[in-house]
């Protein structure tokens, strides 16, 4: 009879470790920062992030922005940050993200930490973006929206960082809303097609 007892107190123990602890979504709101230079952005973020996940590793990034407003580059940063912790007790690592927003014309972020262990399946890391690559892909962006009328249409965009490219995706409002795409590569710059 002891013997029962025993595995099963140490799969209550196990299960209490991994799921009744859980001291996670961490919310950290309103920190402000200079947002002029995306380097700045990246190295300031990633010390807040830092002093609640060492070692979080940069994962990649996302802007987005009214059409509009690309020519200032106004708009929202998102940047995404994974810690991989090793866990003792369960066969699994804990997977820890933490999710940056920036609103560059506030010069403010705000980050939010959450346990991904049971879902997070993306194992890919980026390298870091640089101001200069940033502000590149979003002149491209700008003067393919443009066009050849010289007018900006009605609409929101999403750059999102990929491997090798940056997807440019834009959802013009006129007509009952359509979805468009075309990315630029990432060590080029030339306007190619999305996997």
């Amino acid at each position: 009879m002891k013997l029962r007892i025993f595995p099963t107190l140490l799969l209550i123990l196990m299960f209490t470790a991994a799921c009744g602890n859980n001291k996670y979504p961490i919310s950290v709101e309103n920190i402000t920062l200079d947002a002029s230079n995306i380097d700045n952005v990246i190295d300031t973020v990633t010390q807040s992030v830092q002093q609640y996940l060492p070692d979080a590793e940069y994962a990649g990034m996302v802007y987005k922005s009214n059409c509009a407003n690309l020519s200032d580059t106004s708009g929202e940063i998102a940047i995404v940050f994974v810690q991989e912790k090793k866990n003792s007790l369960l066969l699994t690592d804990q997977i820890l993200t933490a999710t940056v927003v920036v609103d560059i014309k506030a010069n403010l972020f705000s980050f939010t930490i959450n346990d991904e262990t049971t879902h997070y399946i993306s194992e890919n890391r980026y390298p870091i973006a640089t101001d200069e690559e940033i502000r590149s892909v979003i002149e491209i962006a700008y003067n393919k929206l443009l066009g050849d009328g010289g007018s900006l249409p009605n609409c929101q965009v999403m750059i999102t960082q990929l491997n090798s490219l940056w997807s440019i995706d834009w959802y013009q409002e006129e007509n009952g809303g359509q979805w468009f795409e075309f990315c630029v590569d990432n060590k080029t710059f030339e306007i190619t097609s999305c996997p």
